[in-house]
C-alpha cells in the first residue's frame, strides 16, 4: 500500500472509532464498567503483506471476507473492550476482518462496517448484562427517613458518623464528607467531645483528600488537636497533629508542616502508635521531595513504609508507595519501570481492599507516568488510563476528579496529535473544573487550549483569561509561563506592542517570584521550578507540568486517614 492509502484508511477508521463509541450503549453503561474502543490493526492487498497501523487488542468476532484485491484491501479491525477497574482486556482475543474501498470520506465506513456495528453492539449489551458490576454507589451510604425516625441527637450523630466512616472506607469520600458534616454539629450539641474531635479529624482528612478548601481543612484539624488536648488524649493528639501536618503541606506551608510532622512522629513513637509515626514521617519525606531533596525523601520514605507495614495497614502502605512512585518518577524521568512496578503493587492493594478512591488515585498516577514518557506505546496506554480515571471519578461522584481526568485526556490528545479531540476535551474540562471549584484544572486546561488552538487570535484571548486567573490565585510562577506564551503568540500575530508588554510582565513576575522564594521558604516549590522560571523567557515554549499539584505534588504528600480500617 502507498503511504497515501494508509493515511486514507487511518483517517477513516479514526472517524469510525468515534462513531462506534457513540453507537455502543455498553460503553456508556455505568453498571457495566466498560470502555469500548475501535482501532485498525492491519491493512493488506492481494499483492502485498500486512502493514501494521494500530495496536492489537481484544475483539468481538471474526467475519469472513472475499480475497483482497488492490481496489479492496483487507482491513483488520479490533473492537477493544476494557475493564474500567483493573484495565484488563475482556472477551476473546479475536478480530473483525472486512473489505473497504480506498476512497476518501464516508465511503471507507459504509456500508461494510455500518451494517455490522449494530450486531456487535448487541453482543456488547449481552456481555454487559451478564457481567454487570455489583459495586456500591454513593447512594448506598446514608440514612433513610425510616432510619432517622425515633433517633435522638446523640444516636443520630453516631449513625451519621458510622455511615461516613463506611463511605470513606469504600472510597466515596465526597459522600463521606457530607455525612460527617451532619454528624459533627450533633456531637457538639450533645456534648460528646471525644466523638466531636473524631468527627473534626474526619472532616479535615476528607476536605483535604477531596481537594477542597485547604484552609478549612487546616482549621478542622486544629479543632481536633484542641479537643484531644482538652481530653488529655495523647494518641488522638498525635493523630490529629499528623493530619494537620499533611494539610499544611498540601497548602504549601512546608516548614510549618515539617515542624508539626516531627512533633507528631515523636508523640506517636512515645504512644507506641507506629501507623501515625509512619505517616508523619511520610509527610516529612514528601516535604523533602517537593523541595528537591530526593535522597533525603527516599530515606524517609523507606522508614515510613517499614513502620506502616509493621502496623498492618495495607491502605496506609499503599499511600506511602504512591508517594514513593511519585518521587521515583520525578527524580529521573528516564526511568519508568521502577515507578510503574510500585504503582502495580498499589493497584493490587486497591483491588483487593475494594477502595475505589485508592484505585482512582493510582489510575491517575499511572496515566500521568505514561504522559511524561516519549514511548508511544505507553502514551497510548496512558490515554486509556485517563479514560478509566474519568469513569472511576464519575462512579465516586468526584467532580474534581472528572474534570482532572477530562483535562488529562485532552493533554494526551495533544500529545497524540488528535487536536480536534483535544480542543473538545480541554473545553469540557475547563467548564467542569469551574463548576467544581477546581481552579488548577480550569487554569491548566485553558492554558493548554490556548497553546494548541490553531486560531492564534483565539489563543491570545484564552491566555489573557489565564493571566487574570493566575493573578487572582497569586500564582507568580504560573504567570511567568502564561505571559511568556502570550508574548510569543502576540508576536506571531505582529501585535508587537502587546507582545513587549507581556514579555515585560513575565520578567516582573519572575523577579517577584524569586523575591518570594527568598523571603518565605514555607512556600518553596520543587527546586527545579526555580531554574524553570529563569529559563522560560528564553525557550520557544514554557514547560510546566500539567495539573502539577493534583497529579504530582499531592501524591508526594500522603494524608493520614484517622480511621483506616482494613477491609
Amino acid at each position: 500500500m502507498t503511504p497515501q492509502q494508509v493515511d486514507v484508511v487511518t483517517a477513516g477508521f479514526a472517524d469510525l472509532a468515534g462513531e462506534a463509541t457513540h453507537l455502543a450503549p455498553a460503553a456508556r453503561l455505568e453498571t457495566a464498567d466498560l470502555i469500548v474502543r475501535v482501532t485498525v490493526g492491519a491493512v493488506g492487498t492481494a499483492g502485498a503483506g500486512l502493514a501494521e497501523i494500530g495496536g492489537r487488542a481484544a475483539g468481538l468476532e471474526r467475519v469472513a471476507t472475499d480475497l483482497p484485491t488492490e481496489a479492496h484491501p483487507t482491513i483488520e479491525v479490533y473492537f477493544s473492550i476494557i475493564d474500567v477497574l483493573d484495565g484488563s482486556f475482556l472477551m476473546p482475543e479475536e478480530r473483525v476482518i472486512c473489505r473497504l474501498p480506498l476512497t476518501q470520506g464516508s465511503a471507507i465506513t459504509a456500508p461494510c462496517l455500518r451494517t455490522r456495528i449494530p450486531r456487535m453492539v448487541d453482543q456488547m449489551d449481552e456481555w454487559a448484562e451478564s457481567e454487570a458490576a455489583t459495586l456500591e454507589s454513593a447512594a448506598d451510604f446514608g440514612l433513610s427517613e425510616n432510619d432517622r425516625t425515633g433517633l435522638g441527637p446523640a444516636d443520630l450523630a453516631a449513625a451519621y458518623y458510622r455511615e461516613g466512616v463506611r463511605a470513606s472506607r469504600a472510597g466515596f469520600e465526597a459522600r463521606a464528607l457530607d455525612l460527617m458534616a451532619k454528624a459533627q454539629p450533633l456531637f457538639k450539641e450533645t456534648g460528646m467531645r471525644r466523638e466531636e474531635g473524631a468527627a473534626w479529624e474526619q472532616l479535615a482528612y476528607l476536605m483535604a483528600a477531596t481537594n477542597r478548601d485547604l484552609e478549612r481543612a487546616i482549621n478542622y484539624a486544629e479543632q481536633a488537636v484542641r479537643i484531644a488536648r482538652e481530653l488529655s488524649d495523647p494518641v488522638a493528639e498525635a493523630r490529629a497533629l499528623s493530619l494537620l501536618a499533611g494539610c499544611e503541606a498540601r497548602n504549601g506551608n512546608y516548614s510549618r508542616a515539617a515542624r508539626i510532622a516531627r512533633s507528631a512522629a515523636g508523640q506517636a513513637r512515645g504512644n507506641g502508635d507506629t501507623l501515625t509515626e509512619g505517616m508523619s514521617i511520610a509527610i516529612l519525606a514528601g516535604v523533602a521531595a517537593v523541595r528537591g531533596n530526593f535522597d533525603q525523601a527516599r530515606a524517609l520514605q523507606g522508614q515510613a513504609l517499614e513502620l506502616v507495614r509493621a502496623a498492618g495497614s495495607r491502605r496506609a502502605a499503599a499511600r506511602v508507595l504512591l508517594s514513593i512512585a511519585a518521587v521515583t518518577a520525578h527524580d529521573d524521568d528516564r526511568v519508568r519501570s521502577a515507578s510503574m512496578a510500585q504503582l502495580d503493587e498499589v493497584r493490587e492493594t486497591a483491588l483487593e481492599s475494594g477502595s475505589l478512591a485508592l484505585l482512582r488515585d493510582v489510575t491517575f498516577a499511572m496515566a500521568d507516568t505514561c504522559y511524561d514518557t516519549t514511548e508511544s506505546e505507553l502514551v497510548n496506554a496512558g490515554e486509556v488510563g485517563a479514560i478509566r480515571a474519568i469513569r472511576l471519578s464519575s462512579r465516586l461522584d468526584d467532580k474534581i476528579g472528572e474534570a482532572a481526568g477530562i483535562g488529562l485526556l485532552g493533554a494526551f490528545a495533544v500529545r497524540l496529535g488528535k487536536l480536534d479531540r483535544a480542543f473538545e476535551y480541554l473545553g469540557v474540562a475547563q467548564e467542569r473544573a469551574l463548576e467544581a471549584g477546581f481552579v488548577e484544572g480550569a487554569i491548566d486546561s485553558f492554558q493548554l487550549l490556548g497553546e494548541t488552538v490553531p486560531d492564534q487570535s483565539y489563543g491570545v484571548t484564552l491566555l489573557e483569561a489565564v493571566v487574570g486567573l493566575r493573578a487572582e490565585q497569586q500564582d507568580l510562577r504560573g504567570q511567568v509561563k502564561t505571559l511568556s506564551d502570550l508574548s510569543r503568540l502576540q508576536a506571531g500575530l505582529e501585535r508587537n506592542e502587546e507582545a513587549w508588554a507581556s514579555y515585560q510582565g513575565a520578567v516582573t513576575a519572575a523577579d517577584q517570584y524569586i523575591a518570594q522564594l527568598q523571603e518565605n521558604q514555607d512556600r518553596e516549590d520543587i527546586r527545579e521550578s526555580f531554574t524553570m522560571v529563569l529559563t522560560s523567557l528564553m525557550t520557544t515554549r514554557t514547560e510546566l507540568p500539567f495539573l502539577a499539584r493534583y497529579l504530582k505534588i499531592n501524591r508526594m504528600l500522603p494524608l493520614l486517614n484517622p480511621r483506616w480500617i482494613e477491609g
